[in-house]
């Protein structure tokens, strides 16, 4: 199994990525349905 630290980083950067994503880039919420 991965350390702990390794899975929160993972997380925090996933949530990073998913959070800011759409404000750097403005689409309408669904366009890959």
């Amino acid at each position: 199994m991965l350390p702990p630290i390794v899975v929160v980083l993972g997380v925090g950067i996933a949530a990073a990525i998913i959070a800011t994503g759409p404000k750097l880039e403005p689409q309408p919420p669904v366009s890959k349905a």
